[in-house]
C-alpha cells in the first residue's frame, strides 16, 4: 500500500470555516442525511460522525461562532461543492484570511484525534514579515477515550453509520493554543504531521482540524 505524501499548501481555503473550498486530498467529505443527522461532521477514515443535533445542543452548530480562550471559532459547515468539513493535519500550510491576519498571543485550533491520541509535534506560525516560530502542538487525546475534563465540549453520543452510539461513546472536541509572537502580524500556520497513514478502513491515527482562530492581543496592549 502506498503512503500518501502530505500536500505542501492548501489553496483557496478559509481558516475559520473549513467549508470554504478546501480542495486537498486530506480534506474529508461530509456525509449527508445519515440517521437523524442532516449535516454531520464525518471522520472518513473511520466512518464515524459527529451529529448536527448534539453539536447544536452544545452550542456548536455548523456555522456558529464559539468563543474559547479568547479566540472566536466558527464551526465548520459542509462545503456545497465538495462536502468537506474538516482537514487532517499532514504538514499543510494554511494562509490565514485577511480578518485573521492580526497581532495575537496565540493561534487556536479546535481538533479531534481519532483512533488514538496524536503525538506532540512542531507546528509553524509564519508572520507577515516572513519570520516564523515553531511552537509545540500538544498531544491530543483520543476523541472517545480521552479526558473529558480537558475537552472544550463533550457530546452525549456518536454515530457509527448504522446506529447512534450509547452514552459510553462520548465524542470530545479539544481546543489547542499555539503561542504566537504578540508583536508580529499573523500570516499563516503550518499544521504538524503526526504520522497518519491516511488509509481508509484501517483506523489510522489522525488529527482532524475543525476550526482555526487567533487569540488577538488585547486592545491597548503595548509591546516592547
Amino acid at each position: 500500500m502506498t503512503r500518501l505524501s502530505p500536500p505542501s499548501k492548501i489553496q483557496k481555503g478559509s481558516l475559520s470555516v473549513f467549508s470554504s473550498s478546501f480542495d486537498t486530498i486530506h480534506s474529508i467529505p461530509s456525509l449527508q442525511n445519515r440517521l437523524e443527522y442532516s449535516i454531520p461532521i464525518r471522520f472518513y477514515l473511520i466512518d464515524c460522525i459527529l451529529s448536527t443535533q448534539t453539536l447544536s445542543a452544545a452550542g456548536y452548530a455548523p456555522g456558529s461562532t464559539v468563543v474559547i480562550g479568547g479566540a472566536n471559532f466558527t464551526m465548520p459547515a459542509a462545503n456545497a461543492d465538495t462536502g468537506n468539513d474538516n482537514v487532517i493535519a499532514a504538514g499543510q500550510t494554511i494562509p490565514l484570511p485577511t480578518a485573521q491576519q492580526v497581532k495575537a498571543t496565540a493561534v487556536g485550533l479546535l481538533v479531534v484525534s481519532t483512533c488514538g491520541s496524536t503525538p506532540a509535534a512542531r507546528a509553524t506560525i509564519t508572520y507577515s514579515d516572513s519570520s516564523f516560530s515553531n511552537p509545540l502542538f500538544a498531544s491530543v487525546p483520543d476523541w472517545i477515550g480521552g479526558s473529558a475534563s480537558s475537552a472544550a465540549v463533550v457530546l452525549p453520543h456518536w454515530d457509527n453509520g448504522s446506529n447512534v452510539g450509547s452514552g459510553s461513546f462520548q465524542p470530545k472536541i479539544y481546543a489547542i493554543f499555539l503561542p504566537a509572537n504578540p508583536t508580529k502580524t499573523l500570516a499563516s500556520i503550518t499544521l504538524p504531521y503526526t504520522g497518519s497513514s491516511l488509509l481508509p478502513d484501517t483506523c489510522p491515527r489522525a488529527l482532524h482540524i475543525l476550526a482555526v482562530a487567533p487569540r488577538p492581543v488585547d486592545a491597548g496592549w503595548l509591546g516592547t
